[in-house]
């Protein structure tokens, strides 16, 4: 480390302090600097390895060279400022070494009519900046050494995540009563497959997303901004995918209860339409109607599969906050609310409305939706 900060800021630079600020997967703290003329007072380190400043195992690899990538990407293209702390420098192991943007982050807790324009325009700016620029990115991946993206280890990454749709997409069909036409039943697998390659294989303009701004946690006020802050799960995507953690939430773990829990801010689409009007008007991303309503409809079905696929593979691991039924619902309950104004997909978009819980024959034990993932 004491290298990095001299071939950062030149010769006697040292540390005069350090402050931990974080203990959890990543191993995050401020030092304080003592050092020739231009020296920043403090700079934010990130992913020292554990045993050099806390006891413990050092931390998983994948995640933390996908951010080192994402914020040399990002600085390669010039799309940092107003956008994320500044990269100052990064070795090989993972090492960054960020601008600190001040000790306070978040200072007050806001309201959905505050938070949603700041939310909306960092969003945009992120797309924005990075539409089209695909194979920069993926060049600095293979350098590396991270290899295809369709392998991509991360826990929430591209790979994993396709096979949390798929899992999800088994059980929320199991869960459709075979009394049911045929037809609907075609419709309803027609429909899955063109949600599945809509997301997974985007034919429109594809951005760079941060994909873990569930409950805005992973960001930082200045002034009337949101810096955008943690891109470990970050990857290209059809931009308003984005959206989807926001609108329906992720999985988390409580640090202090080990609760797993499905968090939900329940943000207002109009965080949806703002991102879209930011879009079209600084960065020239223009889909009619139908386009932009199909696009994103298919985006939350897609992350609302994943959220199901998730559960049916961890939760009878995980202590959950109630029961895998209660979680089902919440999530299949989100989904149909937040598609309500929406047309694309009617079959799918029917199914989760009205098989939140399993329907039975008369006189037959009423199977819960539960069982379907249960045993997937």
């Amino acid at each position: 480390m004491s290298d990095l900060l001299v071939s950062v800021f030149g010769p006697g630079t040292r540390i005069a302090h350090r402050q931990p600020l974080s203990r959890r997967a990543a191993c995050v703290s401020r030092l304080y600097l003592a050092g020739p003329s231009g020296t920043p007072g403090s700079v934010i380190i990130k992913h020292v390895p554990a045993e050099t400043f806390l006891a413990g195992e050092e931390p998983d690899a994948p995640e933390f060279r996908e951010e080192q990538v994402v914020h040399r990407f990002l600085a390669g293209i010039g799309a940092e400022a107003g956008l994320k702390p500044a990269l100052l420098g990064f070795d090989p192991t993972g090492l960054l070494l960020l601008e600190d943007l001040g000790p306070i982050g978040n200072p007050v807790a806001r309201s959905f009519a505050e938070l949603v324009p700041r939310l909306a325009r960092a969003m945009a700016r992120l797309h924005g900046r990075t539409l089209d620029k695909e194979t920069a990115y993926l060049e600095l991946r293979r350098q590396a050494g991270l290899g295809p993206v369709a392998t991509d280890g991360r826990y929430h990454g591209v790979m994993r995540e396709a096979e949390r749709a798929a899992n999800g997409r088994a059980g929320l069909v199991s869960m459709v009563s075979p009394w049911e036409t045929p037809a609907v039943r075609r419709t309803l697998e027609r429909e899955f497959d063109a949600v599945v390659a809509l997301v997974e294989n985007y034919p429109g303009r594809r951005g760079l997303i941060h994909d873990d701004l569930g409950n805005a946690r992973q960001t930082f006020e200045i002034g009337t901004e949101t810096y955008l802050l943690d891109f470990e799960y970050s990857h290209y995507a059809p931009p308003f995918y984005e959206l989807t953690k926001t609108l329906l939430g992720k999985f988390e773990t409580n640090t202090e209860t080990g609760e797993y829990l499905l968090a939900s801010p329940n943000m207002p689409l109009a965080l949806a339409q703002q991102h879209r009007v930011l879009m079209d008007r600084d960065y020239g991303l223009r889909l009619a109607d139908e386009e932009w309503e199909e696009t994103l409809t298919a985006c939350l079905i897609y992350a609302a599969l994943t959220l199901l696929g998730n559960l049916a593979a961890t939760g009878h691991r995980r202590t959950l906050r109630g029961s895998v039924q209660d979680d089902i619902n919440r999530i299949l309950d989100r989904l149909s609310l937040v598609l309500r104004p929406f047309r694309p997909f009617a079959v799918i978009r029917s199914i989760v409305a009205r098989y939140r819980a399993a329907p039975a024959a008369p006189y037959a034990r009423k199977p819960s939706s539960a069982d379907a993932f249960r045993h997937r």
